[in-house]
């Protein structure tokens, strides 16, 4: 929901930090989806990722950007101001973007660097770069979704153990391990974006947060599969593949300390600034993660589409009762 930010009242905190969390902690799901074979299906993954995808581009266009805009605008009062922040928020959406695509690169640059120190002469086909850290799920599940609907994880993963070597084994958990540190680097901007955006209005804040939660599921199987296989324990599994969203509340630490040391009369400028990168972030992995993720895991793109339009609508639904409902 877009409008004036009332820059007298205090935001509540307490309520951005839990919703940043819960985000941040839905990693869980996908960790704990070693003992269910449903969530593994590439039809969940896809339809969770296209769905996500919606959600982020329509918010952060539609919404988040236009937030920016008008944060601006309260910034620079007058009919150059209104120019001005049109300039600017474009701006900040396209930096935004490009901080997306340096942090990747950076993310990507500290995997290769980690795998060479370990002494990894090749990467296992338990997970793909992390490049794309969700579609790495597709990769890490493969091993087990074959595997009967009655069965149990950790009794396929103790029997890959017993045919696996300990080189094996050890390459697994270096991976897992690698895979996890770029993703809890990877969900910061998304704690920070889920902050702020709460910040500033529950109507947008709180669909973002949903859909970031559902597009950290596949990150946590993403570390959860391999330390599985690595380890035959259930536990440890679960344990490192949801301890990758804790980041999440460094984000929103992030932004508490930005909002905090900001005085009034600059926080409509801070707000313009952040929302544009928020913006150009979350538009980024949207396009540049999630629905390439969705494709991969569905042979149907006419399917991926519908999804995708589907999450809009769900977002576009949530904003019109939020608007109606004066939130």
């Amino acid at each position: 929901m877009t409008g004036a930010h009332d820059t007298t009242t205090e935001p509540n905190y307490g309520l951005a930090f839990a919703v940043a969390i819960g985000a941040g902690l839905s990693t869980a799901f996908g960790a704990a989806s070693v003992k269910f074979g449903s969530l593994q299906s590439p039809r969940f993954l896809a339809t969770g990722m296209a769905l996500a995808g919606g959600v982020m581009i329509y918010v952060s266009l539609l919404d988040i950007w236009v937030e920016s805009k008008v944060s601006f605008e309260e910034a620079w009062p007058g009919e150059s101001g209104a120019k001005r922040a049109y300039i600017a928020a474009t701006g900040m959406f396209f930096a935004g973007a490009l901080l997306a695509v340096g942090m990747e690169a950076g993310v990507n640059w500290l995997e290769a660097r980690l795998l060479r120190r370990g002494g990894a002469s090749r990467r296992p086909p338990a997970s793909s770069s992390v490049e794309d850290p969700e579609a790495a799920a597709a990769a890490t599940t493969a091993a087990i979704k074959d595997k009967p609907r009655n069965s149990d994880a950790g009794d396929a993963a103790q029997t890959a153990a017993q045919v696996m070597s300990a080189e094996d084994r050890a390459s697994l958990m270096r991976t897992a391990m690698v895979t996890g540190i770029a993703l809890t680097i990877h969900n910061i901007p998304e704690g920070l974006a889920t902050f702020i955006s709460m910040c500033s209005s529950v109507a947008s804040g709180l669909p973002l947060a949903v859909a970031i939660a559902v597009h950290n599921i596949p990150e946590g199987i993403c570390v959860a599969v391999p330390i599985l296989y690595a380890t035959g324990s259930k536990w440890k599994a679960f344990w490192w593949g949801t301890i990758t969203g804790v980041s999440e509340p460094v984000g929103a630490l992030l932004g508490f300390a930005i909002l905090k040391s900001t005085d009034a009369a600059n926080l409509a400028t801070v707000y313009g600034v952040l929302f544009g990168l928020i913006a150009g972030v979350m538009t980024y992995i949207a396009v540049a993660e999630l629905i390439p993720t969705a494709l991969s895991h569905h042979k149907n793109p006419r399917y991926v589409a519908v999804m995708v339009f589907a999450g809009m609508a769900i977002m576009a639904a949530s904003l019109v009762l939020f608007e109606v409902a004066g939130a």
